[in-house]
This record gives C-alpha cells, sequence and structure tokens, in this order.
C-alpha cells in the first residue's frame, strides 16, 4: 500500500528537524538545576506500573512501543528514569500522570481492533535486558519467537467458522543509541492450515522513540510503523491494517507541587475493504503533588477524526486523575471525565460520553501480583458512518511457582456498541461474492452491539537466562447483535522465544 507513504513525507522532513533539535539538546549541559541528584542516588523502580490502559483480552497483534503522551519519561533503565510512586521530582524530571483514552490519535496502540487469538498468534520477540552487543553508547538487543496455536470456531468471514492451525515465526531488533534515543524493529511471518480461509501476509513494525531534558523540560517524540493482517473480532474476518503514528511531548515543573504536561499527536490507519481512520489530537494536564504518595490532576484534550468514508468527528475531552501509592504492595491508578463529540453530519446532536480508565497493581504475599483494568471509551470504527462506545474489564494474575517456572491466568469482558451518524444501512458485510446490509437505523442508535469475554491461564518455564517456553489455553465469546459475528473459540499455543 503505497498510500500512506506520501502524505507522510512531511512527517519524514520533521521528523529529520526534530532529531537535529534533540541531538543539539542531548549534548547541552543544562545548568538551570543546580541541585541535580546524582545517578547514582536515583530510585529506579523497574516494575511501576504505566499510565492506565484499556482493558481487552490479550491481543496478538505487534504493539508498537511509545512514550506516555501525558509526559513521556526516558527509557527504562536510564538515569532519567524517576520513580513514579515518589511525587516528588528527581533530577528535574517530573513524574506526571495522565488519562489514557481511545479516539485521541490512537497512540499506543495503532492497531485498531482487537485480535481473534488470545494464546499464540505471533506476538514479538522478546529481547532481555542484557545486550547482544555494545560499544560505547550503542546497544544492540536481537531476538527470535516461534509461536504454535490451534483455534476453532473462529470467523474467516462473517457467518463462516473455522478451524485453524497457525504457526509464527518473529524476531525483534533493538538498538539504543545512548541515553535518548532507541530504535525497533520486528517482521513476523505467520503460516495458516489450508482450507482456513487465512492467507499468509508479513506483518511487521518500526518505532523511533528519544527522549531528553533541556532548560528543565523533559521532551519525548515517538515515531512509529506497523502493518498487520490478522483475525480481528471487529470485522469478524482477517483484517489488512498499516498504521503510522507520531507522537510529541513535554513536560515540566511548576515549582515543587505542579507539573505542567503538554502532548500533541496524529495517527492514520489504513484498512483494506474498510474505513481509513486518521486523527489529530493535542491535550494539556496539570497535575499537582497532594501528598508524597497521592498526585491529582487535571486534563483537558481535543481531537479531529476525519475518515475516509462518512463524516468526521471532532471531540473535547474533559478528565480527572488520581494516582495513588498505597504502601509497597497496591498502587492505583485513575482517571475519568467526559468526551463531547460533534460530527460533520448536518442536524446531529452533540453526543456526551462518560469515560474513565482505570488500573490496580496488587503484590499479594511475596510472589502473587494481581492486576486489574477498567475502561470506557469512544473510538472510530472501521465502518463507515459509525463509532464504537466500549466499555471493559480485565483482570490477571501471575505467580512464580519456582525460580525457573511461572504461571498466569487473566480473564476479560467488554461490551461494544456501535452506532449510526448518520440514517440508513451504514455498512456492509461480506459472505463470498455477495455483500449484505445491516439493518437500517436512525442517527446515533446502535446498529450492532457485541458482549466478548475471554479466560485464558498460561505456564512460562525459563531453561536458561536467553530461552523461554510457554504454554497456554483460551477460551473465548463474542455474543453479537448481528449474529453472523457471533463465535465461541477455543484455542490451545505453545510459544518458544530467546532473546538478548
Amino acid at each position: 500500500m503505497t498510500r500512506i507513504v506520501s502524505p507522510n513525507c512531511t512527517i519524514v522532513s520533521l521528523l529529520c528537524f526534530l532529531g537535529f533539535l534533540f541531538s543539539v539538546a542531548a549534548q547541552t549541559p543544562d545548568t538551570t538545576d543546580t541541585n541535580q541528584t546524582p545517578a547514582e542516588n536515583i530510585n529506579i523502580d523497574t516494575n511501576a506500573p504505566a499510565n492506565p490502559s484499556p482493558a481487552v483480552p490479550p491481543a496478538a497483534v505487534p504493539i508498537l512501543p511509545t512514550p506516555a503522551l501525558y509526559g513521556a519519561q526516558p527509557p527504562p533503565g536510564s538515569v532519567l528514569q524517576t520513580t513514579p510512586y515518589q511525587f516528588e521530582t528527581q533530577n528535574n524530571v517530573p513524574v506526571v500522570a495522565g488519562p489514557t483514552y481511545a479516539g485521541l490519535g490512537q497512540i499506543g496502540s495503532p492497531m485498531m481492533g482487537t485480535s481473534s487469538f488470545i494464546g499464540g498468534g505471533g506476538g514479538l520477540a522478546p529481547s532481555s535486558a542484557q545486550a547482544l552487543y555494545s560499544a560505547g553508547n550503542l546497544k544492540v538487543h536481537f531476538g527470535l519467537g516461534y509461536s504454535f496455536a490451534y483455534a476453532t470456531g473462529l470467523l474467516n468471514q462473517p457467518g463462516q467458522h473455522a478451524s485453524v492451525v497457525s504457526e509464527w515465526v518473529s524476531a525483534s531488533l533493538g538498538l539504543q543509541l545512548g541515553p535518548h534515543w532507541s530504535l525497533s524493529y520486528s517482521p513476523s511471518l505467520p503460516s495458516y492450515s489450508s482450507g482456513s480461509g487465512y492467507s499468509d501476509v508479513v506483518g511487521q513494525s518500526v518505532s523511533l522513540t528519544g527522549t531528553t531534558i533541556y532548560q528543565g523540560w523533559t521532551l519525548g517524540l515517538s515515531e512509529g510503523y506497523s502493518f498487520s493482517d490478522t483475525p480481528i473480532v471487529q470485522t469478524g474476518a482477517q483484517t489488512e491494517e498499516e498504521a503510522v503514528t507520531t507522537a510529541l511531548s513535554a513536560s515540566h515543573s511548576l515549582g515543587n507541587d505542579f507539573t505542567l504536561a503538554v502532548g500533541l499527536d496524529q495517527s492514520a490507519v489504513l484498512a483494506s475493504q474498510f474505513n481509513d481512520v486518521y486523527s489529530y489530537s493535542g491535550s494539556v494536564s496539570v497535575n499537582y503533588v497532594l501528598s508524597p504518595k497521592v498526585l491529582i490532576g487535571a486534563d483537558v484534550g481535543a481531537s479531529y477524526s476525519p475518515v475516509s468514508i462518512g463524516p468526521s468527528t471532532t471531540s473535547e475531552s474533559y478528565q480527572g486523575v488520581l494516582m495513588v501509592h498505597l504502601g509497597p504492595r497496591a498502587t492505583v491508578n485513575l482517571s475519568g471525565g467526559i468526551q463531547e463529540s460533534s460530527y460533520g453530519a448536518g442536524g446531529l446532536p452533540t453526543e456526551t460520553t462518560p469515560t474513565f480508565s482505570a488500573s490496580v497493581l496488587y503484590l499479594l504475599g511475596k510472589k502473587t501480583t494481581i492486576s486489574v483494568s477498567a475502561s470506557r471509551s469512544l473510538s472510530p470504527t472501521f465502518f463507515s458512518n459509525q463509532v464504537a462506545t466500549s466499555t471493559s474489564v480485565g483482570v490477571s494474575i501471575s505467580r512464580p511457582l519456582s525460580q525457573k517456572l511461572q504461571v498466569s491466568v487473566s480473564g476479560g469482558y467488554s461490551d461494544t456498541s456501535y452506532q449510526a451518524i448518520e440514517p440508513g444501512p451504514v455498512t456492509y458485510y461480506l459472505v463470498g461474492n455477495t455483500s449484505s446490509p445491516l439493518a437500517t437505523t436512525a442517527a446515533l442508535e446502535v446498529a450492532r452491539e457485541d458482549r466478548s469475554s475471554s479466560v485464558g491461564a498460561s505456564l512460562s518455564y525459563a531453561f536458561r537466562t536467553h530461552l523461554t517456553a510457554s504454554v497456554s489455553y483460551g477460551w473465548s465469546e463474542n455474543s453479537s447483535s448481528e449474529t453472523a459475528f457471533t463465535y465461541t473459540s477455543s484455542q490451545v499455543s505453545f510459544n518458544l522465544s530467546y532473546g538478548f
């Protein structure tokens, strides 16, 4: 697909210019912080959770790593990183909280939709903290992954179910260019059994991230590209997606207790035979350290989302933020507010949608980790003239049984309503060589409603420092008001990974 390259020539030029600025800033000493904390005294917590994200069943679609939009934090392990549980600034780097919600550029997950595979299915090949090769400021990481999965009941077209055997071979290459820049690339090669109705298409993802501190500001840049062709729940079929994302962020301490953060991002998600979705957004947030363990904040955001077919969407979001560290065992991260959306179609009213995002991380005893998350968001869809409101909740529990053996279980539930934003038959789905319209609806009426649930369990064993194997089982179900998108699937998978 070449259509995504031409519109992004301006982006490439901008990135080159920004790269020059970052390089200059990285080499310019910051003389404004006379009380800078020595690097060896910084308390680094590598297990601290990130900002909350929507709870979805485990997805096999490769996800591009991107910095937090509301104040990008430096890469883990660098001397610039802070401890999120201690809200006071360290090394002049403010800890910034902020909400995450769909519809503002899709940053953090460039691919739309949830994968039908809940185990295996070509996850990224991991790389360990130990570098394969180091030379000065350059560190090279490399990983290989193999996945074998058998799944029953999946949709290869709406209304058509199939059992499929799949094998995935994936690789990952990461370059850490000093403390400020990192570049990663990951291809994945699938192989589906004949007669499954799926085609073998190579997926790939590339990301470039940079962070630095200049004149008291923490600056972040992220550019990503990804391509995949996997079965997803929303379309009920294998769906080709090509995505480009760009994000810029800046944060600054305002005294000892306040932090200001600004974020800008854009994204383009192109889907073969479906709607292409673009998004341009920005946000401003202010956070206040109420106590050493409590942080509160407020965020205002705006976005514009034109689509290839149908009216565009303009949204304003107003969110409150709360981060609480409940001792050494529990952390709570909450955000909530409203999103007001207006549509380019004439005569449609403004829609006000309550939104929220929440995550709780709890350490039970010395080994068992429990994670709970929930969210509600409004976002564009692949279908013309539709938006989706999704509410989801998920929980996962992991526990090491020995130094090398670990078990984990997870579960999730989501309710997604697809609303028409223009009267009449708003989308079509393909069955064989014919197309069938969905039911006629009025504007802002629910055209389709899905209820999805999943449970899964996995057992992993570390044979050596760099070699890990795992087996997993998962069950998922999607119950839809449009019966062509209803399915129940059982899946088993085996995964092997080797990485530096």
